[in-house]
């Protein structure tokens, strides 16, 4: 379990990576780039916060960290619409606000989570969506 919580908060793609290629099942290509997509996002986060403190110029130096704040919610999005999904399969109640909100705060115990998953009911038949 820690490890999980570890690479969930240093990198969540990887974490997430397991869930997305289950749910994308039957689609590679999609998997592949939404593995791309969320771990774009979560990377330029801190890359941004990182250029806006170098700069000089106070206007710029603000509009480079809100975009990395941009992208920090993009990531979310994307991380609590993989969670709504498996929540969804696995018939546990929920909402994707409610993800949204969870992996905005915790991310690192989503992205755990996600990790430690076994993508299958009690009677160990895969449920993710998309025929999965």
């Amino acid at each position: 379990r820690l490890t999980s919580l570890v690479v969930g908060t240093f990198a969540p793609f990887v974490a997430v990576f397991r869930a997305v290629n289950k749910m994308f099942e039957n689609n590679k290509i999609s998997g592949a780039l939404t593995n791309i997509v969320i771990a774009c996002f979560f990377l330029l986060w801190p890359i941004l916060h990182i250029a806006a403190a170098a700069k000089d110029d106070k206007k710029n130096k603000k509009t480079t960290a809100t975009m990395g704040w941009v992208f920090y919610l993009m990531f979310c999005l994307i991380v609590a619409a993989v969670r709504s999904g498996v929540r969804t399969a696995k018939k546990i109640n929920g909402s994707l606000i409610s993800d949204f909100f969870t992996t905005m705060m915790m991310y690192p115990m989503v992205c755990s989570q996600l990790m430690l998953d076994d993508f299958s009911t009690s009677n160990g038949v895969n449920s993710l969506p998309g025929g999965v």
